[in-house]
């Protein structure tokens, strides 16, 4: 299951950082396992900075894609990732590509091995960015278009936050240094290394933000945990959907009222004397609404333990990231009155789903 989102609105170019640090799209990835392999976390630091301006990036790059093609892509790209990293290790402890994976190559990079075959008569004895040549070749041909249209860095980046890249990045590790001591004996297919990947046990990503997360989504199948990840988002959308109403000083809609109703019965009436309870100017009615939904709607999920996953994986969905942006452009408007009335949640959901920035917008924050 691949999940992923931005933060920041703020945007900044790449190229503008200083040095050997500065990266595009297509280096990212790469770049990424350094750090995590040199493990460089200190506040202030260069990677923390680096790290942080690539953020605002991607958030600017994915604002201007549809939600369900940054889904796709980002998928793809973490299969792609997995297929670099086994086919890494068998041509660093082969010394070359042997001519069964060969096969392979022309049969899933059509075009590589003759690039591949230009580089090593131009730069002979130099092979050791043959992992790197792979994923430019990876990046310019099956993802073109993001690189053309310049949203590489929307895929790459939270791709390689990504549980699963994470645990095939850490048995690749494993197996790297493994390799290193002893000979692999027959070599494992692609589709079984990649299954042996799923099933290490890695440790957590670094930050604190993501450990509980990934402790519980080793309690759920990936199957019940896609189920529950899309139910969530769809109701916090339904929420957020409600939220403008639920904390405007004027009277509910009926709009809004009859899809209480309708999908959480009893809640109006639970709401009404706790709402008597809040400080004024500061409504805690959405708050109670999304954790009435999560009790109600989630509770198998809180009482096995993987609740916490689902909320980092909804959470970084791009679905429901380009729900909150549309949803803080739209509140904006029905405050000011220029929105003549509550759209029906259907509507809504409709809406905030087609919701992209034009390319052509200041990109200032």
């Amino acid at each position: 299951m691949d999940i992923g989102c931005g933060a920041d609105l703020c945007a900044v170019n790449i190229a503008d950082i200083p040095g050997d640090e500065a990266v595009d799209a297509a280096s990212w990835s790469a770049l990424i396992v350094k750090r995590k392999k040199a493990q460089l976390r200190k506040p202030g630091s260069l990677a923390v900075r680096v790290q942080v301006m690539a953020r605002r990036e991607a958030k600017r790059q994915a604002q201007r894609v549809p939600w369900d093609r940054l889904v796709q892509a980002h998928t793809e790209y973490i299969e792609w990732e997995i297929f670099g990293f086994w086919v890494r290790l068998i041509v660093e402890d082969e010394g070359d590509i042997p001519d069964w994976l060969r096969r392979i190559l022309e049969s899933r990079c059509l075009g590589f091995l003759e690039e591949e075959r230009r580089h090593r008569e131009t730069h002979p004895g130099r092979n050791s960015s043959f992992s790197s040549r792979l994923s430019n070749w990876v990046e310019s041909n099956i993802f073109r278009d993001a690189r053309g249209q310049g949203w590489m860095l929307a895929i790459t980046f939270p791709a390689v936050r990504d549980f699963r890249y994470h645990r095939a990045w850490s048995y690749w590790q494993q197996c790297d240094e493994e390799w290193k001591e002893r000979p692999p004996g027959p070599y494992l297919s692609f589709e079984e290394w990649r299954q042996s990947a799923d099933n290490w046990e890695a440790e957590p990503p670094p930050g604190a933000s993501v450990l509980e997360a990934y402790e519980a989504h080793k309690r759920v199948s990936p199957e019940r945990l896609t189920e529950a990840v899309a139910r969530y988002v769809d109701w916090e959308a339904f929420a957020y959907w409600a939220r403008s109403a639920l904390e405007s000083d004027r009277e509910i809609p009926d709009v809004v009222v009859d899809e209480l109703r309708i999908r959480c019965p009893g809640f109006l009436e639970y709401d009404e004397e706790l709402h008597k309870t809040d400080l004024h100017g500061k409504p805690r009615n959405w708050n109670r609404l999304l954790l009435w939904g999560e009790d109600h709607f989630f509770g198998e999920a809180k009482k096995e333990d993987w609740f916490e996953a689902v909320i980092l994986y909804s959470r970084r969905h791009p679905r429901d990231v380009r729900m909150v942006e549309y949803w803080a452009d739209w509140c904006d408007r029905w405050r000011e009155g220029t929105q003549a009335s509550y759209p029906p949640f259907e509507e809504w959901r409709q809406a905030a789903d087609d919701y992209v920035v034009d390319p052509s917008a200041n990109d200032e924050c």
